[in-house]
């Protein structure tokens, strides 16, 4: 049998499917009138020796999935390395991307392609990982192009009136908590929380305004150590704060 508490969590539960789908849906891509230069790119792509290669499809094929992009402000992909005299500029290294064992097995690619790798074993986030490294990387060059940017994305008004309707519906319920329960999630919705956040800024600024007015209260030799306030202190010691 279900209770009052039992239906509002269904409702929040509802809700929250709805605000993750909003949340997919909140910006729409729209392509640009004329295209604007937004910094430099660099990618690898074929050399021309390689370009009269046989296997000029596969490679092109790998490439999809091998091959990284950087971007620069300038067109001159160095950066500065030492100090005074020492000063120099040096390339800034773009390797081939190294496949592991589970993302080969994840994107499904053919077999055929293996021969062209050799397998090693490296580290990942403290972890030693089965690695695919591709064993001719001269087959590619880093060309240097303008980045072109040609569409924008843009935030739906429909979309986003939907989400702060929902969102103001917790809010004023105090629901958020409970929906970040409901989610298994923990404290996500402190850090945004407005009431929270508006009475310690105006604790702290009466406390600046104090400071300021009488400068003698203020110990410059005070010490710096970390001092933790409870929430709950300073609403029962300044009941009027909350106001």
């Amino acid at each position: 049998m279900l209770n009052s508490q039992d239906y509002f969590d269904k409702h929040l539960l509802r809700l929250g499917s709805e605000l993750r789908d909003l949340w997919q849906r909140r910006y729409l891509r729209v392509p640009l009138s004329e295209p604007i230069q937004r910094g430099w790119r660099r990618f690898h792509v074929l050399t021309a020796k390689a370009e009269n290669r046989a296997d000029k499809d596969v490679l092109l094929a790998l490439l999809e999935h091998i091959g990284t992009v950087r971007f620069r402000n300038s067109p001159d992909f160095r950066k500065k390395r030492g100090r005074g005299r020492r000063r120099r500029f040096v390339e800034i290294e773009q390797p081939l991307h190294e496949l592991t064992v589970g993302e080969w097995n994840s994107l499904r690619l053919p077999e055929e392609w293996k021969p062209c790798f050799r397998q090693e074993q490296r580290c990942h986030f403290r972890v030693w990982r089965d690695t695919l490294i591709f064993a001719n990387p001269h087959i590619f060059e880093l060309k240097v192009e303008p980045n072109w940017i040609t569409e924008t994305w843009i935030c739906d008004p429909v979309v986003e009136q939907r989400i702060a309707e929902i969102e103001g519906w917790l809010w004023h319920r105090n629901a958020m908590h409970r929906l970040d329960r409901l989610w298994g999630n923990s404290n996500r919705w402190r850090r945004l929380e407005p009431g929270r956040q508006k009475l310690l800024d105006r604790i702290a600024r009466r406390e600046l305004r104090r400071a300021m007015s009488n400068p003698s209260e203020a110990d410059p030799a005070a010490s710096a150590r970390y001092i933790r306030i409870s929430f709950r202190l300073i609403i029962f010691i300044f009941p009027g704060a909350a106001q």
